[in-house]
C-alpha cells in the first residue's frame, strides 16, 4: 500500500510540472530568439505532453489500489434488510418450519413461516419463494411478527390483539428463478409466558405496515407453535 501512496504523489507531481511547463511555453512565446523558437516550442509541448502522461499512468497506478481496498471494506456497513438482525449469543433449538408452503394474494411468491425457541425470546424467520407465474425477477416486502396464539382472542375474532408492532420486522428481498429468500431471524421477547408462532405476509408493494394490519380479522400466515419460555412444542 506504501507504493501506492508513493505512485499517487508522484503522478499528481508530474502532472502539476506538465501543467507548469504549458504556462512557462504561453509566458515565453512573445519573446527569445525568433529563429529557434519552433525547435523550443516544439521540445516545451513534448515534455509537457510526456510529463502529463506520465504522471497520469502513475496516479491512475497510485488510485487503484486505494479503490479496491476501499471497496473491499464498503460491505462491513451495509445491513442486507431494514429491519436489525437478530442479536447473537443465544443458543437455539432446532427451527420448525410450517410444512407446506402458502401462496401469497398475488400468486407471485409462496410463503413459509418457521419458529425457534432461544434463550433470548423467540427466534422468527420467513422463508420466501417465487412460483411458477415469476418469469424474471419480483421485488418484494417480506412482514415477520411474533403471534399470541390465545385461543380466547382467536375464537373471539380478536386477531389484531394477537400482535404488536414492537415485534413486526420487514425485509425487501428480490427473487428469480427458484431460489429461497430468508427475512431474519430476528429474536424477540414475548411479553408474557404463553404459546406464540410466527406470523407474517408478502407483498409487491413496500410498506411500513403489511396490508390488514389494523383488521381484526387478519392473522397473516402462521409457523409451528412454541411455549414460551417452556420448550414445549404445540402442532
Amino acid at each position: 500500500m506504501l507504493f501506492a501512496y508513493w505512485a499517487l504523489a508522484v503522478g499528481l507531481a508530474l502532472l502539476t510540472a506538465g501543467v507548469v511547463l504549458i504556462v512557462l511555453r504561453r509566458r515565453a512565446a512573445g519573446t527569445g530568439d525568433t529563429s529557434e523558437r519552433p525547435k523550443l516550442e516544439r521540445f516545451s509541448w513534448i515534455s509537457s505532453i510526456i510529463s502529463m502522461v506520465t504522471g497520469l499512468i502513475s496516479t491512475l497506478i497510485g488510485l487503484v489500489p486505494l479503490l479496491e481496498e476501499q471497496g473491499d471494506a464498503a460491505p462491513e456497513n451495509t445491513a442486507p434488510s431494514q429491519s436489525p438482525p437478530r442479536s447473537g449469543g443465544a443458543p437455539e433449538q432446532e427451527r420448525q418450519c410450517r410444512s407446506d408452503w402458502t401462496p401469497m394474494a398475488s400468486g407471485m411468491t409462496a410463503y413459509q413461516a418457521c419458529t425457534t425457541l432461544s434463550e433470548g425470546g423467540v427466534a422468527l424467520t420467513a422463508r420466501v419463494q417465487p412460483t411458477d407465474l415469476v418469469t424474471d425477477t419480483v421485488q418484494v416486502t417480506v412482514w415477520v411478527w411474533l403471534m399470541d396464539r390465545n385461543p380466547d382472542l382467536i375464537e373471539s375474532g380478536q386477531l389484531d390483539q394477537t400482535r404488536d408492532t414492537a415485534t413486526l420486522n420487514r425485509c425487501r428481498v428480490t427473487l428469480s428463478g427458484d431460489e429461497v429468500q430468508e427475512c431474519g431471524p430476528f429474536v424477540v421477547q414475548p411479553p408474557h409466558e404463553g404459546v406464540f408462532s410466527t406470523a407474517g405476509s408478502v407483498r409487491e408493494n413496500d410498506s411500513e405496515l403489511p396490508p390488514g394490519w389494523d383488521n381484526p380479522a387478519f392473522a397473516g400466515t402462521q409457523g409451528p407453535a412454541v411455549r414460551w419460555p417452556e420448550a414445549i412444542s404445540e402442532d
